[in-house]
């Protein structure tokens, strides 16, 4: 099922592999996301090579290929090699000592980011289907 979105093309900082989770390069370009705390952005089309150009869907539904177990509806984020998974929303635990204490799980580097949410089941492998709500879990 293909349901056309908003589409751009830029260039490609690393070699990206299709249905991927991208991420800007800080150079004006795009690259794989690596884990679930990079600002993702949108998922890659048919992948380019280092240097050319990449088509990035950043809205509708696009393809994406999941990298783990995955419910429709999931909240999904990226694995080390920019695949879909099942986001675990970031906690904290509660300070019952009595006494304040800054919890260190608590800073902006531990945020959880999204992509959006799961259209269909899938597992690895699979070439499933998000629909693109970058945010926060």
């Amino acid at each position: 099922m293909r349901v056309d979105g908003l589409t751009i093309s830029i260039k490609a900082g690393a070699a990206v592999a299709a249905h991927r989770i991208v991420q800007y390069d800080g150079s004006g370009g795009a690259i794989q996301a690596t884990g679930p705390t990079d600002p993702s952005f949108g998922v890659s089309d048919l992948g380019a090579d280092s240097g050319a150009a990449l088509d990035v869907r950043m809205g509708g539904i696009a393809p994406v290929d999941y990298g783990g177990a995955v419910s429709a509806g999931d909240p999904l984020t990226s694995d080390a090699d920019g695949k879909a998974i099942a986001a675990t929303p970031h906690t904290h635990t509660e300070n019952t000592a009595g006494a304040y204490a800054q919890d260190a799980t608590t800073d902006g580097a531990s945020t959880v980011r999204i992509i959006g949410y799961a259209f269909v089941d899938g597992e690895d492998g699979d070439i499933g289907s998000v629909h693109l709500t970058p945010g926060q879990a």
